[in-house]
């Protein structure tokens, strides 16, 4: 019986690292739908738990005070509205300019100072945004944060290559720079 336990432990094991490792590499909208899905599957499974055991009446009963706190709820859901096509946000700092368009969920930006001045994020190489972010990581610490979150979206596995912390600040993505 202890051999059962140990590889049902085991296999937790491997879904909880099998989770954790998608959750930091999946885009945001991935990782909320992921979670919506487990909340109702976690809910279905709970739910036929009380059914089962014969506790399903005392939970109803318990929940009634909630209930019109949850039609609130899910009239707000069902009337908010996507994002419009061609909506976008902007945000500007002394080196970048970055774009956001929410309904296609792409992300760009054009820099505005240094060597790569007037050029776009989304034609520079992989070993020039390497360069702008040794660069900017020197003259603008919000610059630099920006171009990382945007290395995030264009290649989530840059910091793989030692793209981050204390340690690369002075060498660039990859301690390339």
């Amino acid at each position: 019986m202890g051999l059962f336990y140990l590889l049902i432990g085991v296999a937790l094991l491997f879904l909880v690292l099998a989770a954790a490792r998608w959750f930091a590499a999946a885009p945001a909208r991935h990782v909320a739908a992921g979670l919506r899905w487990l909340a109702l599957g976690g809910g279905g499974l709970v739910a036929l738990w009380l059914v089962l055991t014969g506790r399903a009446a005392q939970v109803v009963y318990l929940g009634l005070p909630f209930l019109p706190m949850l039609q609130r709820w899910w009239r707000r859901q069902a009337t908010a509205a996507p994002p419009e096509p061609g909506q976008s946000s902007d945000v500007e700092t002394a080196w970048l300019r970055m774009r956001l368009d929410h309904a296609a969920g792409t992300v760009d930006g054009v820099v505005l100072a240094g060597t790569q001045r007037g050029r776009r994020l989304g034609e520079l190489t992989p070993d020039a945004l390497r360069a702008l972010l040794a660069e900017l990581r020197l003259a603008d610490e919000e610059s630099a944060s920006l171009l990382e979150s945007y290395l995030d979206v264009r290649d989530p596995a840059w910091r793989d290559f030692g793209g981050t912390g204390p340690a690369a600040a002075g060498g660039g993505v990859g301690g390339v720079g």
